[in-house]
């Protein structure tokens, strides 16, 4: 029964969620132990809806689940190739579909899939108001977010966006709160246990606990807590919270100057927006015409979004994680995965990202004559291979000297870095290789 699952998840999962919606679910839980509170399996999930707008009267379409996503999918395919298609991330997140409720996190994630593979979607916005929920689920629903290749967008509309429910914010391309007083943050995760002996107890129940004697570790974080030491539970939950610090750090550019939000804290959405927790706030008419100006601007939703992509690669700050102390180790392990397969990529630097290597490299150049003239000079007349290496070396040491600094702590990563921008040579590199060389290094520098 589904309720009966629905009760076993709260009470054993870890959670990310903001506290204030936590607590207002006691009485519910209450409810349930008591055995006041009746279940039903029986629910409808609601028929996809075409949305009409001020700024967009057709094309665009809300979903609940699978079986109106699957309806949706039946009926434009084909017909559009454009298509916005709206999901609803409302209330407390859960692993699996709850009672006469929405879909679980595991279930979204197959919805989003599918949304991503038609060729008639071209933008998923997820029309938000959570306060989070349960960890076993979330990043999975996360990551199929992060691998669509539809441009996807976050709404808080008039509500929050808040732990877990920011964990999925923070997977979109782009966030927009719809007003100042909507709320997003609650970066952290959380733990619940429940002492239920003295209610046994009083229920003439003595509950007795035998473990294996080759299974001294088994259930000791949970014992240990209800006796009063939590360090092992919170051991495990800064796991956790580490992987999504990191997740927010990677996807979103933090100005820790106007407030840490890795703390846990809630902000509203202008303070979000300074701290770079969000885009902007916009109405959803606004976000609307801007939806469809888009389109207009592009050829499918496809190439919108690898536009996103490529314009938000950010390496460096994935650079700075691994040289900052206060990093955690999961952080590091989490930014050197992000890199490798950015190198794999061949998308080790964006425009922005080259621009300011280049301000660095040719530091007191002033014209693009200039830097042809200095390389162009640095290589005029040398005979031997190493006369032409030696040049190559002073010419290139700015941009070398850089790229020691962004990747002082890999020596790994800066070999692949140094391949990629065409400054160290192969092994079987020769004198006849040199013009193509110089050729690459005044390319970098441009």
């Amino acid at each position: 029964m589904k309720g009966n699952r629905l009760t076993s998840e709260i009470l054993r999962s870890n959670f990310l969620i903001d506290h204030r919606a936590a607590s207002s679910y006691l009485p519910f839980l209450v409810n349930v132990l008591n055995g006041t509170t009746e279940f039903s399996d029986e629910h409808e999930e609601p028929k996809f809806e075409s949305i009409a707008t001020l700024a967009t009267e057709a094309r665009t379409y809300r979903v609940y689940g699978p079986n109106s996503t699957a309806d949706l999918l039946s009926t434009i395919e084909g017909t559009e190739t454009d298509a916005t298609v709206v999901v609803s991330v409302e209330d407390v997140l859960m692993k699996h579909d709850a009672f006469c409720g929405p879909a679980g996190s595991m279930t979204m994630a197959g919805v989003i899939n599918k949304l991503s593979a038609s060729e008639s979607v071209s933008t998923i916005i997820f029309e938000m108001d959570c306060p989070g929920g349960s960890v076993a689920g979330t990043q999975t629903y996360a990551q199929a977010i992060m691998n669509s290749p539809k441009r996807t967008v976050a709404f808080v509309n008039e509500g929050i966006a808040a732990s877990g429910g920011y964990w999925l914010a923070a997977s979109c391309d782009e966030i927009y709160c719809s007003q100042s007083t909507d709320m997003v943050g609650s970066i952290g995760t959380m733990a619940t246990l429940r002492d239920f002996s003295e209610r046994l107890a009083k229920m003439g129940v003595k509950e007795t606990v035998i473990t294996s004697r080759l299974s001294s570790e088994k259930n000791k974080d949970a014992a240990d807590a209800l006796e009063g030491d939590t360090e092992a539970v919170k051991d495990k939950l800064d796991f956790v919270a580490g992987i999504f610090i990191a997740h927010v750090k990677e996807k979103r550019t933090i100005n820790t100057s106007v407030a840490d939000p890795f703390k846990g804290a809630m902000y509203f959405a202008e303070e979000a927006q300074a701290i770079g927790l969000i885009d902007g706030i916009k109405s959803w008419d606004e976000l609307m015409k801007e939806v469809s100006a888009a389109k207009g601007s592009a050829s499918t939703g496809v190439s919108a979004k690898n536009n996103s992509k490529n314009s938000e690669m950010k390496i460096s700050e994935k650079l700075a994680i691994l040289q900052d102390p206060a990093s955690t180790e999961e952080q590091r392990t989490a930014a050197s995965a992000a890199i490798q397969s950015a190198i794999d990529a061949d998308e080790v630097f964006t425009q922005a990202e080259v621009d300011a290597q280049v301000a660095a490299a040719t530091e007191g150049l002033s014209t693009q004559t200039e830097v042809d003239t200095a390389v162009a000079t640095a290589t005029e007349g040398l005979s031997t291979a190493a006369e032409q290496q030696s040049a190559v070396d002073a010419a290139t040491s700015p941009l070398n000297t850089q790229i020691e600094t962004l990747t002082s702590d890999n020596a790994e990563l800066k070999k692949q870095v140094q391949t990629k921008t065409g400054i160290i040579e192969d092994e079987d590199d020769d004198e006849d290789q040199f013009g193509k060389k110089v050729k690459t290094v005044k390319t970098v520098i441009r």
